[in-house]
């Protein structure tokens, strides 16, 4: 399935690269990037703002959605521009505990 953000891009070249990994006691971060065109920089700030969009077909609830998922698990979420397109990054604390010895039952 192809990123919306892709679509302009040479079928060679489309890529999302996710990434992720533990930041210590710090929260685990996320990134997820792609080759499509970047955003103006004045409209990264709104990117998650409800009914804000880029799309000329789009909602503007995708990204707003996200953005409350994470902020519900205690995290953050925020966009940049690359010089190989866009990366949405979130962090996400990590659980206290995830061995199967340590819960409940």
């Amino acid at each position: 399935m192809l990123n919306d953000s892709t679509t302009e891009v040479r079928a060679e070249r489309r890529e999302i690269p996710v990434r992720a990994r533990p930041l210590g006691a710090e929260p685990a971060m996320i990134k997820v990037e792609d080759r499509g065109p970047r955003t103006a920089w004045n409209m990264l700030p709104s990117l998650f703002e409800p009914f804000f969009t880029t799309r000329r077909a789009g909602l503007g609830i995708g990204l707003a959605i996200c953005r409350h998922i994470v902020d519900a698990c205690g995290g953050r979420i925020w966009a940049e521009n690359t010089d190989r397109g866009a990366r949405f990054s979130f962090a996400l604390p990590l659980a206290a505990s995830t061995h199967a010895d340590d819960r409940d039952g």
